[in-house]
């Protein structure tokens, strides 16, 4: 029936994390540290340096946007973020888990599918129903606006590297050696 079918994937959901913790933990032995395997330096920072890039471009765009633009993408993102906490799991479980290759990347992409989907559906129904914008001082868009820019800048991307790092692949990434 439907429901031990749902318990069963939830039981291999489970096992399979607990083969992740199982590994974190045989890494943590052999010296690995919470900063990765290798020093700080080099090939390491390149995915913080173009995580810090991307939100810095992000919150330079919504401070040229304006405000009242900056504010709805900072709600829109806040509400995609809610979403996509909210649903990713259960339609992981309920409809993408099925016993194959891409159980390794479902979770991860359920739960960046989900963020992007519902934040271009809220921007695009918020840009629709506000099809007029106020007028306000430069001065006012740049500064507020780039403070909401990079609030919706931070989350967008923790939102992003968190299902990355829900991806189950090598555990290096732009040079970052993880757990």
């Amino acid at each position: 029936d439907a429901s031990s079918t749902r318990r069963h994937k939830r039981a291999k959901a489970v096992a399979h994390f607990k083969a992740i913790n199982c590994k974190s933990k045989q890494a943590h032995e052999r010296g690995a540290t919470l900063r990765g395997t290798q020093e700080a330096k080099g090939p390491t920072m390149i995915l913080s340096v173009l995580t810090a890039l991307l939100i810095l471009l992000i919150a330079y765009w919504w401070a040229s946007q304006g405000l009242f633009d900056a504010f709805i993408h900072f709600v829109c993102v806040v509400i995609a973020g809610v979403l996509a906490f909210a649903f990713w799991e259960p339609l992981t479980v309920g409809f993408l888990l099925k016993g194959g290759a891409f159980d390794g990347f479902a979770w991860g992409m359920s739960l960046g599918g989900v963020f992007l989907v519902a934040l271009f559906a809220l921007r695009f129904a918020s840009d629709f129903v506000t099809p007029k914008r106020p007028h306000l001082p430069r001065w006012v868009n740049l500064s507020f606006g780039s403070v909401l820019g990079l609030l919706s800048a931070m989350l967008s991307m923790g939102i992003i590297l968190i299902a990355v790092g829900h991806l189950s692949t090598s555990t290096e990434l732009l040079g970052y050696t993880g757990w």
